[in-house]
């Protein structure tokens, strides 16, 4: 279904990589900022969903942005904006604790939408002339296979991470189960749990988070190691190419 031969062009596989890594540390804060609302903070799961809505709005805006840009600052450049703002995002929530208010979890959040907005249409533009006009349309969609290939696998490495650290914490604390701490993230469940064992049922699972945002973290840098690697003593290319 692929061509194996567009996998022989470097840059093309430079791209590949930085989206799969950024896709990647994404799905981290897009999936365990909700959760975090809930099970830290005893929050609906509407409410869970709502902390999403500012980064959602950000990230449309900053990919608005880049079509003003681009033919400004070189594709290495505004990949690297987008890294540093995902980057803000991943060690805001690692250097918060569960007492950490909801707005400024939400401010930090926002910052993963940003980065997103500017590295799509930076890397989807870039890959587009990479691949060339023969292999655009495989290279477009392959990179769309890639990004969610990048966070289903992703996905499954967090909750593992998130399964290590609750096993870990409970195994320490004989009145503390894993069905209790599957129903912390669930308000209406958690106001049934033994509230003496809330705060540290919490402490449990905000250690969950922060390994959690440690490893989204090392994914950032090392898409800044492969940017560095691959784009920067690429000469300035005109992103509007694709769309002639």
């Amino acid at each position: 279904i692929i061509p194996l031969s567009i996998f022989r062009n470097h840059d093309l596989n430079g791209d590949f990589i930085l989206f799969a890594t950024t896709w990647g540390a994404f799905i981290a804060v897009n999936t365990y900022l909700p959760m975090w609302a809930q099970a830290l903070l005893g929050m609906s799961a509407l409410m869970g969903g709502m902390t999403l809505i500012p980064n959602s709005i950000v990230e449309i805006i900053a990919s608005q942005t880049v079509a003003t840009i681009q033919e400004k600052i070189r594709t290495f450049t505004l990949i690297m904006i987008g890294i540093v703002t995902m980057m803000i995002s991943s060690c805001g929530l690692f250097l918060a604790n569960n007492k950490t208010p909801l707005w400024m979890l939400i401010v930090v959040g926002a910052f993963s939408g940003i980065g997103v907005g500017f590295i799509f249409v930076g890397l989807q533009v870039k890959v587009q002339i990479d691949a060339g006009m023969k292999d655009m349309a495989t290279a477009t969609s392959t990179s769309y296979l890639i990004r969610i290939l990048a966070q289903t696998v992703m996905a499954a490495v967090y909750g593992v991470i998130m399964n290590l650290a609750l096993a870990s914490g409970i195994n320490s604390h004989s009145n503390i189960t894993m069905k209790m701490m599957n129903e912390l993230s669930d308000a209406k469940s958690a106001k049934l749990l033994p509230q003496y064992l809330l705060p540290e049922m919490r402490r449990i699972f905000h250690s969950g988070i922060h390994e959690i945002m440690a490893v989204s973290f090392i994914l950032l840098i090392i898409a800044t190691v492969f940017n560095f690697y691959f784009n920067f003593r690429q000469p300035n290319k005109k992103l509007n190419r694709s769309s002639k």
